[in-house]
């Protein structure tokens, strides 16, 4: 099992905590101590941060080259994107943290940022999983990326596996369903989220 894979099992076993600009973050895990997995991603990479005890021990950058992991991560961190935030069990993080870990901490520090940046919290709707799977000529197609976008929240990415299937974790609402094939053919979909596990299968 790849580490992305790994990445994707420990966050479906865990609690969700809310969604928060960088600096939120940082002040809410400094104040709960948390275990935990912290997503975000924009329309080029996805970033995971790993919290041991409320601290930054760990980072990754997933892209359509690959993976990075620790400081190379954390040098070009985008600290006014949002984070989903997903308390772990420290027996999972700290094996997690083995393969990603950061020790330049200096450039984790928060950032002064405008009073509009507000952290953007729903404790009353966890998000649900859902699955895109796509197909051509009925037959799963590995390797596209799956862009999930919705209003003005940072998109979310992933790439199809060897069944053809994506997983992200979101909120019941309106999506907007890029697909990005290896030759750089674009299909748009409107997907509609009921806030239940859910599987979309897509032909293209």
């Amino acid at each position: 099992m790849d580490i992305s894979e790994l990445f994707k099992k420990a966050i479906s076993g865990s609690q969700y905590s809310g969604r928060f600009e960088y600096n939120k973050l940082l002040s809410y895990e400094n104040e709960k101590k948390y275990n935990a997995i912290a997503t975000g991603s924009d329309e080029e990479k996805s970033i995971i941060l790993l919290f041991i005890n409320g601290e930054i021990e760990g980072a990754a950058q997933i892209d359509e080259y690959g993976m990075l992991y620790g400081d190379s991560v954390i040098y070009n961190l985008d600290k006014t994107g949002f984070f989903e935030l997903f308390v772990t069990d420290k027996r999972i993080a700290d094996s997690l943290v083995s393969r990603m870990r950061v020790f330049n901490k200096k450039y984790l520090k928060p950032e002064s940022v405008s009073p509009e940046l507000q952290e953007i919290r729903n404790f009353s709707t966890k998000p649900s999983k859902v699955s895109v799977i796509v197909k051509k000529n009925d037959v799963p197609v590995q390797g596209l990326k799956i862009i999930m976008k919705k209003d003005n929240n940072l998109p979310l990415h992933d790439y199809t596996s060897s069944d053809g299937s994506a997983g992200f974790f979101l909120q019941g609402g309106d999506y907007l369903c890029s697909i990005t094939e290896k030759d750089k053919t674009e299909h748009e979909i409107h997907l509609k989220l009921d806030g239940k596990e859910t599987i979309f299968t897509i032909n293209i």
